[in-house]
């Protein structure tokens, strides 16, 4: 992503607009949803996937029963745990947990072990495989080549899936309100189902003043494919999933994939929730989840000094007040052919100790 794109981006979280994910054809370049993605970083708090997971199953959603472990000797307890409440015979999953996606396709920088996500057999497989993901960074093609640390490796039960569906809530800044999306087809990414079966994809708009009626949610799990006695779970489900949306002050909740498995059961099998920032001081045991190892250090820093400022990839340093005249100076040093180091707009009333945290920050920059 070029510095014009991230800071766009960065300018979007100033101005609260949300979760711009679809355009008003519900289709999205690649280039639109990473650009989209940046921006929730920066606007949006994001926590792990066995928090997400766990917050889900506390409000009463069907999630796959696991553990999370922060050593190779707890996730092998947490292993055997399972298996004594899911059975011997089920095969388990461990998935490297880092606020990333493509976690399975992604490597271990330090031993070069491949993938942050394995099925093992038995809780011996699940220690050894532990060994080679905690405290070593995982790179995937969202983190760029700095990779992210696993601090964390979240284990679970293996299922077999027979239907993958996609669901989503998030905030729409065209409608201003919450779009409800959903996809027939699930467990690839969304830009991919955009691009090979945009036909399968349906929103709705949610009024936030009426909120999302039984009757919307059951049309809405129809479209999406399901069916019978399903349809009535399901429906409870996205209304549920509806009042978590509100509850938590997210900007995005997304299952993918929302799973039919073998034996019958409906489950989110995968799920990545974000929150506003701006409502930390009303959902603090949320915000007591954030994980400052997975965020910029430099970003982390700037934030001490209520500074909005984002790291970019160039060599020129800039430090301008008002965030419409710092992107007017990006796009003069790129046509002359400068390449902007950061974005960082001190604001209107910044105070001499904000002024020169701005300067520390900056003469810091390696770059």
């Amino acid at each position: 992503m070029g510095p014009i794109g991230r800071a766009a981006c960065f300018i979007q979280k100033r101005q609260g607009v949300g979760h711009n994910i679809w355009n008003k054809c519900i289709k999205l370049t690649c280039q639109n949803k990473i650009n989209n993605s940046f921006g929730m970083n920066k606007r949006y708090l994001s926590i792990h996937e066995y928090l997400s997971v766990e917050l889900l199953k506390e409000n009463n959603i069907a999630c796959p029963r696991g553990f999370a472990a922060k050593t190779p000797e707890e996730a092998e307890e947490k292993a055997l745990e399972l298996q004594n409440i899911c059975g011997s015979d089920v095969d388990l999953v461990i998935k490297a947990q880092i606020l990333s996606g493509g976690r399975g396709l992604g490597y271990f920088k330090e031993n070069n072990f491949e993938g942050g996500v394995h099925i093992c057999r038995n809780s011996m497989e699940v220690k050894s495989i532990s060994k080679k993901m905690l405290n070593n960074t995982l790179v995937t093609k969202q983190t760029g080549q700095d990779g992210k640390k696993c601090n964390t490796v979240f284990i679970c039960e293996r299922f077999y899936i027979r239907t993958e569906r996609y669901v989503a809530f998030l905030l729409d800044r065209t409608s201003q309100g919450i779009s409800l999306l959903g996809s027939s087809v699930g467990g690839s990414s969304i830009e991919e189902i955009s691009k090979k079966n945009p036909d399968t994809i349906h929103k709705i708009g949610i009024d936030i003043r009426t909120g999302l009626s039984a009757g919307q949610a059951r049309e809405f799990c129809e479209k999406i494919g399901f069916k019978n006695n399903q349809l009535n779970i399901v429906s409870d489900m996205i209304l549920n999933l509806y009042n978590i949306f509100k509850k938590y002050d997210c900007t995005l909740l997304e299952i993918n994939p929302l799973a039919e498995t073998n034996d019958g059961r409906v489950l989110c099998c995968d799920a990545k929730l974000n929150f506003d920032d701006n409502a930390e001081y009303r959902q603090k045991k949320i915000f007591e989840k954030r994980d400052l190892t997975q965020e910029d250090n430099i970003e982390i820093e700037a934030k001490k000094y209520n500074l909005n400022y984002v790291s970019l990839d160039g060599n020129i340093a800039c430090m301008v007040n008002g965030a419409g005249l710092a992107m007017a100076t990006l796009d003069l040093l790129l046509i002359h052919k400068g390449s902007p180091c950061n974005f960082l707009d001190v604001g209107g009333g910044a105070t001499v100790e904000e002024i020169t945290g701005a300067l520390k920050i900056i003469n810091e920059n390696e770059q």
